[in-house]
């Protein structure tokens, strides 16, 4: 029970603080919307570029595992990410949303908050071990995000459902992609070849992983605006559908059937089922900034679906502990 209070506190109390400090910075007219969202992006880019790669090191440094568990598990990622891109386009096109809603659905189907949630909670619940399997689980999200969901999502909003295609040229221009794979790459070489671990090291990264997750989650709240959910309450509940139904229909039973629950004392399948129930990403709420589509809808899936955990994650808690 106290780590469940403990992650509750972690991630949502510091989503609160940060939502405070908007609050208080805008009553007392400190400071701008735009400079609070200045700091909130140098807050992201310092915790994902800067300090992410540190836990991601020492997991690989630390925790042997086999071959076969690191092809199943990456797979079972991009499976995860496929599904709810695809569900959301047999949704959009099944009820007809137009293209800037459409684009919306779309972004909150497949962009999955793994890192503040799901890195966070497998780290307190199955510590290092939990933690590696979300690295491998998300190894390739960043590609999938950037030549799949963000040029789909530009060409949904479009209108274009009917001739979607890929654009491989984005990921040049998001170097940052390639921080995690760096770290992972590493991690494993210093394992493969026997090379000293300082114990001070695991206890360093053992408070920067919650330390992250604060500092993410007070970056999100500082930015955080509250929209009309009403108004796109179909879209919703498309976008909660995809989350808490459709992603683990799918991805628990294939982890079942790949033998995640006979290996590692079934670590391996828990963290997975923790996975599959994960809220919409923070990220995609940008495709809709940068490509000028349905921000608010894009907001709302994501409040819904990261409120909602407050109610499912007690009762995941209690089937994984």
């Amino acid at each position: 029970m106290e780590r469940l209070l403990f992650i509750l506190t972690v991630c949502f109390g510091s989503i609160a603080a940060g939502y405070a400090i908007q609050a208080y910075c805008a009553g007392r007219g400190i400071f701008t919307y735009e400079q609070i969202k200045s700091v909130s992006d140098r807050i992201k880019i310092i915790t994902i570029v800067f300090l992410l790669p540190i836990p991601i090191l020492h997991a690989f440094w630390k925790i042997h595992f086999t071959v076969g568990t690191l092809f199943v598990i990456p797979f079972e990622g991009i499976l995860s990410f496929l599904v709810g891109g695809a569900s959301a386009i047999i949704l959009i096109r099944l009820f007809r949303v137009v293209p800037p809603r459409a684009a919306s659905v779309f972004v909150c189907g497949m962009f999955t908050n793994l890192g503040i949630f799901g890195g966070f909670i497998c780290f307190v619940l199955f510590r290092d071990l939990g933690f590696l399997i979300v690295q491998l689980f998300t190894v390739f999200e960043v590609f999938i995000y950037l030549v799949v969901g963000f040029p789909l999502s530009q060409q949904i909003s479009r209108g274009a459902l009917q001739s979607l295609r890929f654009d491989f040229r984005s990921i040049k221009d998001q170097p940052v992609a390639f921080v995690p794979i760096f770290a992972i790459v590493l991690g494993s070489l210093l394992k493969t070849f026997g090379v000293y671990r300082p114990p001070v090291f695991g206890t360093f990264s053992s408070f920067l992983i919650p330390a992250m997750t604060a500092a993410l989650g007070i970056a999100i709240g500082m930015t955080l605006r509250f929209s009309r959910i009403r108004t796109y309450l179909r879209e919703v509940v498309m976008i909660t559908t995809i989350k808490f139904c459709i992603i683990p229909m799918v991805n628990i039973p294939v982890a079942i059937f790949l033998g995640m629950g006979r290996i590692m004392d079934g670590v391996p399948l828990k963290v997975i089922t923790v996975l599959s129930f994960m809220p919409v990403a923070f990220i995609a709420l940008v495709p809709p900034v940068l490509y000028d589509f349905d921000l608010d809808c894009a907001n709302s899936g994501w409040l819904v679906t990261t409120l909602a955990i407050l109610v499912i994650f007690p009762l995941l808690y209690c089937i994984v502990v």
